[in-house]
């Protein structure tokens, strides 16, 4: 809540901030606002960052695809083709369902 909001409830039962209080309860608003803003910002680069890695793994799987259809080769040397690190070889084997 925003401190013109939490000013105007507080008024409501006849509580007034004054002085060093009002400085205060402003600061630690300004501060909420502050914190707020911040996760929204992480959130979203985390979402485009997940967002990336899942288009760059979706190309990969269509780029493999591809190879082995046009090229009449099998996973392995389609993902040797591709540059594929063999550390990932057995997530992309369990995504085209060669486990």
């Amino acid at each position: 809540m925003d401190y013109e909001t939490k000013n105007e409830a507080l008024e409501k039962y006849d509580i007034r901030l004054k002085g060093g209080l009002a400085k205060e309860v402003r600061s630690m608003c300004d501060y909420g606002d502050y914190v707020e803003k911040m996760g929204t910002e992480k959130g979203i680069a985390q979402g485009l960052q997940r967002g990336i890695l899942q288009g760059k793994e979706e190309e990969r799987l269509v780029s493999l695809s591809s190879l082995m259809k046009n090229m009449k080769i099998d996973l392995h040397e389609a993902m040797k083709l591709l540059n594929i690190p063999e550390s990932e070889y057995h997530k992309y084997m369990k995504l085209m369902n060669h486990s």
